[in-house]
């Protein structure tokens, strides 16, 4: 699913012109902790503020504002213990899949970026770093010291 379908589907949860802020490796993660989120919020009142890649892992920042003020206290207290939980773990299987194109992945810590890279992307992204510290280099921005 493209990140375009997602938002149009679950369109109540996002504000104008929402854009992910990560790779569709992970669109269908995202469309899965969606659907999620939509089975166990029926009131509709949960609001999606962000969605993004940080240390590698997918995040999903939500605002519970509503539903909190539209529950009592331990229907909130079930729920909100039910989302956190279900969060962390759609996090965590973000840790093993490709962020660019969804395949089989691991964490990669030696790039520019922490990401959480299949092995093609990972070549393709340690090319592009090779390249650019070659031509700091030659331009002299940076030295052998520096590195």
């Amino acid at each position: 699913m493209t990140e375009k379908e997602i938002i149009d589907k679950y369109k109540y949860m996002f504000l104008d012109n929402f854009k992910f802020e990560c790779g569709s490796g992970w669109n269908s993660l995202i469309y899965l902790t969606l659907s999620f989120l939509s089975d166990i919020d029926t009131k509709k009142l949960i609001e999606i503020f962000q969605i993004k890649e940080k240390l590698g892992g997918l995040r999903i920042n939500l605002n519970y504002d509503k539903l909190k003020e539209n529950l009592s206290k331990e229907e909130w207290e079930d729920i909100f213990n039910k989302i956190f939980w279900q969060l962390n773990q759609f996090e965590q299987l973000s840790y093993t899949l490709c962020e660019n194109d969804g395949k089989s992945g691991k964490l990669r810590k030696d790039l520019d970026w922490i990401q959480t890279l299949c092995d093609d992307c990972y070549k393709l992204e340690r090319d592009a770093l090779n390249s650019r510290l070659v031509d700091l280099l030659c331009s002299g921005l940076l030295t052998s010291n520096d590195i």
